[in-house]
């Protein structure tokens, strides 16, 4: 097919490697203003935030995160986002792969959530992680790994907080609990 590109600039879409469309993606289709930007792929999960794996109830947590360290209005993720339609990182992949989007969607898992996840909470998203934590925090990123997650993130950023104040769950990990994962 040939196209006239006659006084036209005519380039690949762009790949934007670090969003934070985790939360919009599940409501929005468009993914604006990306999509009209010329980004063509999307990778979201980036600074050990995102919303999956995920407690029963434990949205708000995960909320806090992305809203202190984004400054995502933690309203809109509250009342758009479609939570209880997945627990674990598999199960928030099949959401995402039952909606269709205007460019292409990639997603990290986050080694916030997955604290969060296995450490039971705020509370304890912090503490240091006992031998079978650790073991447990690498099986659930590996199962994401093998559900199409393309990577993993962390952050290790003292500024990157809750809207409460609290460091990003897994900030503080150790060596080993890294290597292991």
């Amino acid at each position: 097919e040939v196209i006239d590109a006659d006084g036209a600039i005519v380039t690949p879409a762009w790949i934007d490697v670090h969003t934070h469309y985790d939360g919009q993606v599940t409501w929005d289709e468009a993914m604006e203003p990306s999509a009209g930007h010329g980004v063509g792929t999307i990778v979201m999960g980036n600074c050990g935030v995102g919303f999956a794996p995920v407690l029963p109830g434990g949205e708000a947590d995960l909320i806090d995160l992305m809203e202190g360290v984004e400054d995502i209005p933690g309203t809109a993720l509250h009342e758009a986002m479609p939570w209880g339609k997945w627990e674990t990182y598999p199960e928030y992949l099949d959401y995402l792969g039952s909606r269709r989007y205007a460019i292409d969607v990639s997603s990290m898992i986050t080694h916030g959530a997955v604290r969060n996840y296995v450490m039971g909470g705020p509370e304890r998203a912090n503490a240091p992680a006992n031998a079978a934590e650790i073991e447990r925090m690498a099986a659930i990123i590996e199962e994401a790994l093998r559900a199409g997650a393309v990577g993993f993130s962390t952050s290790r950023v003292s500024g990157h907080r809750s809207i409460h104040g609290q460091s990003v769950p897994g900030t503080f990990a150790p060596e080993p609990e890294l290597m292991a994962i």
